[in-house]
């Protein structure tokens, strides 16, 4: 029997470029950045609640704290956190519309 002569190999896949335009780098960062931002903050908290002591309050307030370290680390993950919820969204649908599209 001969080999059959209709085979054709199927050529190598075609790489994408090595270099990311800078619409794809825009995207990525607008779809990963405020969620970033998100688990950064959660973390600063943690931190702050674990490495300050509390000492008891008639009140719960933001400035409960004895230290001013703990003080500046709450308030800096109610920003980060403030920032976050406001680019989540848009961020996100703008990200995945940018990644989506091709550039004209």
């Amino acid at each position: 029997m001969q080999p059959d002569q209709s085979f054709q190999p199927v050529p190598p896949a075609t790489t994408p470029s090595a270099k990311m335009t800078s619409r794809k780098k825009l995207g990525l960062w607008l779809v990963i950045a405020p969620t970033a931002l998100l688990i950064a903050a959660a973390i600063i908290f943690v931190i702050s609640g674990l490495v300050t002591p509390t000492a008891p309050a008639s009140g719960t307030t933001l400035f409960n704290n004895p230290t001013p370290f703990a003080s500046i680390l709450n308030i800096l993950g109610y920003l980060m956190n403030i920032i976050a919820f406001i680019t989540w969204l848009p961020g996100l649908i703008i990200g995945i519309v940018l990644l989506a599209t091709p550039k004209k």
